[in-house]
């Protein structure tokens, strides 16, 4: 009985004992089996289709030596810019930077521009940029001055003007610049080629508008400063950008437009979750002050309003001596092709000879893809909220 009951138990473990051996042996076949049907992974065909459009467009209108074509690169409200452009990085054993260019817009507006540079002077300790740029914008939008202006009043102006100017700098540590400018700036205002508005200069007077009737040229020279600390400047999810620029425009022929004008600009990106999602802040002032008995050019002038500064307002809407503005957005990457989505809320003061301020605030979304960190497309609807007194210092109200 005994030894019949040893034998029944030593059958029933044996089977047991077994089952490890066999599962693992099941495991290692299947595991075989699927090495040899593996398949290299695949984009899918959407973003297949972005990576390829992205490079057609890096050859046709890419950075690259040589010529190519140039979108864009004008004032907002240019419409469609075009033009072809040369350049060449690989002179002097790649110390010397050339490039011209010159474009046409749909709306008539002409640019052209010579950039000659040494940006690696001292290894890279140093730098010399020397420029010249001429701009013929036929229809310039104007609607008054300072914050009170209305929408009713749009008029329009041509604005013809040359800038020659050199801008050697320094580089004393990692991501710092700081360097002087000095130039030339010529200007030329005339009737406003658009049948559809009135021209400024049977609209506003010069008490109102200075230089309306007679425009001048200018001595321009200065300082600047700028910390750059972000990751990718094209396509930014972390770090900042902070800019100074003191300028003294001294009027050479008439003696009435001479100025100093501030210019700050801070840049500040937040990241969270692994750097898909960033709050982007930014805030930007221009302000100017005329020299005692003299005026600042309404041609001169800070401005607000269009995709630079508050994009639910056209562009140029606002012209003062002073302009502030603040920007948030939050930004959302859904994939390596960013298709991001921003929810931004822009409220910017406009100070008017320091007598008073008017806040003006846009809010809503737009649509941004980018590849490689390279802008595709860009959609954007923001609504304006109007605009109210704020007699003492704005508050910002993020939607």
């Amino acid at each position: 009985m005994r030894i019949t009951l040893a034998l029944g138990l030593a059958a029933w473990i044996t089977p047991l004992a077994a089952q490890p051996d066999l599962r693992s042996q099941e495991i290692e076949a299947a595991r075989d089996q699927k090495e040899q049907q593996l398949e290299s992974e695949t984009q899918p065909r959407f973003e297949r289709d972005f990576v390829r459009v992205q490079r057609w467009t890096s050859l046709l209108f890419g950075d690259t030596n040589g010529f190519h074509l140039r979108l864009g690169g004008m004032a907002p409200g240019s419409g469609l810019a075009l033009g072809p452009e040369y350049t060449r990085k690989d002179l002097w054993d790649s110390r010397l930077l050339l490039r011209l260019n010159a474009a046409a817009s749909t709306r008539g507006w002409y640019r052209s521009q010579f950039q000659a540079g040494l940006p690696e002077l001292w290894n890279g300790r140093a730098f010399v940029d020397f420029s010249t740029t001429h701009r013929d914008y036929g229809s310039m939008a104007y609607y008054g001055p300072g914050p009170d202006s209305r929408k009713s009043g749009r008029s329009d102006y041509r604005l013809e003007d040359t800038l020659v100017e050199l801008r050697p700098g320094i580089r004393p540590m990692r991501r710092l610049t700081a360097g002087v400018t000095g130039g030339f700036l010529a200007v030329n205002v005339g009737p406003g080629a658009s049948s559809t508005f009135i021209s400024t200069d049977r609209q506003f007077g010069p008490d109102a508008t200075p230089g309306i009737t007679r425009q001048s040229s200018f001595w321009r020279s200065g300082a600047f400063v700028q910390y750059d600390w972000r990751d990718h400047p094209s396509d930014t999810t972390s770090g900042g950008k902070y800019v100074a620029e003191y300028l003294v425009f001294s009027d050479r022929q008439l003696g009435r437009f001479s100025f100093n004008r501030l210019d700050l600009d801070v840049q500040q990106y937040i990241p969270f979750l692994n750097h898909k999602r960033v709050i982007a802040l930014r805030g930007r002032s221009s302000l100017a002050a005329p020299h005692q008995g003299q005026q600042v050019p309404f041609y001169l002038q800070p401005t607000l309003g269009g995709p630079d500064t508050l994009r639910g307002f056209g562009a140029f809407r606002y012209y003062d001596d002073k302009m502030v503005a603040l920007n948030a957005e939050y930004r959302w990457e859904a994939s390596r092709i960013s298709r991001r989505v921003t929810v931004s809320a822009r409220q910017s003061p406009t100070t008017l000879n320091g007598r008073r301020s008017t806040t003006s605030e846009a809010s809503g979304a737009s649509f941004r893809e980018f590849a490689d960190s390279s802008l595709l497309t860009r959609c954007a609807r923001l609504p304006t909220r109007g605009t109210w007194r704020s007699p003492s210092r704005p508050t910002i109200r993020l939607t």
